[in-house]
């Protein structure tokens, strides 16, 4: 079953991308009429043109947003599942067994990693449920093809690669438009200048369809509590 955020992001996805288009439609078609002057008295440097270039530019910031949320959404799903079924340390296979070492251990103060390592003896010998905390999960602004196959592999969840393999383009363009953005290194008119309304209405639905995938894949996983030994 499908997230409810999910379907929430990707209507409000959608509807942005339309939006953008049928602005895009009315001020080619009022090119030169009042819309257009009203937009172009604006700014000396900007005209309406540009708005939609920029609001190309906005797409692409969506578009990854929705793929980082739905990622932790279906990590968060997992860690929820194993916390509900109440797993000690031994029931758990061996990713799931590494993933909580390393949650234990990422703190490189050495009187910190004692702490994690006498807390993790004790709750084995004593056979105490493990916990997973969804806030341990961190994933910001890295969200690409290679780095979702890396975390969900980790996480035991198997992916058919020449199915995923097609979705490689468009992660890495939406990545690296979010960082840009996020980091200053280039302007929104510059980025949205160089792709069309076409390329991102096909982004968008290869990116929709790729969650898709995932979210099928993760729920199948979680119903066969495939974190168990």
């Amino acid at each position: 079953m499908e997230d409810l955020s999910f379907k929430e992001r990707v209507e409000e996805l959608n509807f942005y991308i339309k939006s953008i288009k049928r602005l895009d439609e009315i001020l080619n078609y009022e090119r030169d009429k009042e819309l257009n002057k009203k937009f172009n008295s604006l700014s000396k440097n900007y005209n309406a043109s540009n708005l939609v270039v920029i609001l190309k530019s906005n797409a692409g910031m969506m578009m990854y947003n929705l793929v980082e949320a739905t990622i932790k959404s279906l990590i968060a799903n997992i860690y929820t599942d194993i916390n509900l079924t109440r797993l000690k340390y031994n029931e758990l296979n061996e990713k799931y067994r590494t993933i909580i070492k390393n949650y234990k251990f990422n703190n490189n103060s050495a009187e910190k990693i004692k702490e994690s390592a006498t807390d993790l003896i004790n709750n084995i010998l004593n056979d105490e449920y493990m916990i997973f905390e969804v806030s341990n999960f961190k994933l910001s602004g890295n969200a690409d093809l290679r780095k979702i196959k890396e975390v969900l592999e980790r996480h035991s969840i198997d992916l058919n690669n020449k199915q995923i393999q097609k979705y490689g383009s468009p992660l890495v363009f939406i990545k690296n438009t979010r960082n840009s953005l996020a980091h200053g290194s280039r302007t929104f008119t510059t980025i949205g200048s160089q792709i069309t309304i076409s390329d991102i209405e096909k982004d968008t639905n290869d990116i929709i369809n790729f969650l898709i995938y995932l979210i099928d894949q993760t729920n199948d996983f979680i119903a066969s509590k495939g974190y168990r030994v």
